[in-house]
């Protein structure tokens, strides 16, 4: 995936958290799931910009 496309994931993922999170009965497993992939899109999308880690100063 290229940068665009993983910015257009990381949006898709927060909104079905959103979704997620909003439901009365809150399925959990779900919402880690959906967690879990918005951290594994959030790294790729750092990678694809050349950025290590958590500080992009270093």
């Amino acid at each position: 995936m290229n940068a665009e496309e993983l910015a257009a994931e990381y949006d898709r993922l927060r909104n079905e958290l959103r979704r997620l999170l909003a439901e009365p009965d809150k399925d959990m497993a779900a919402v880690a799931r959906v967690m879990d992939q918005l951290d594994l899109t959030h790294r790729r999308y750092k990678a694809a910009h050349g950025i290590d880690g958590n500080n992009p100063i270093d």
